[in-house]
């Protein structure tokens, strides 16, 4: 039984982000979604930020078919 808060939905779209690394240096990755919440977003990518990091995420949602 699923016992999240919030319905996720299945979306891929590319994503990248970014975090504050060691000694203050920018980090930056990129993946893809693989599903969205109104809570957070789960990313595929080769590599990922340190536990409890702030993550800046940027990905862009397609447009609504009529």
């Amino acid at each position: 039984m699923e016992s999240r808060g919030a319905i996720r939905y299945p979306l891929q779209l590319p994503a990248t982000f970014s975090w504050d690394g060691e000694r203050g240096i920018v980090r930056h990755g990129e993946g893809c979604t693989r599903n969205i919440s109104e809570k957070g977003v789960f990313v595929d990518a080769a590599i990922c930020p340190p536990i409890g990091s702030s993550v800046e995420l940027h990905f862009s949602l397609p447009a609504l078919q009529d």
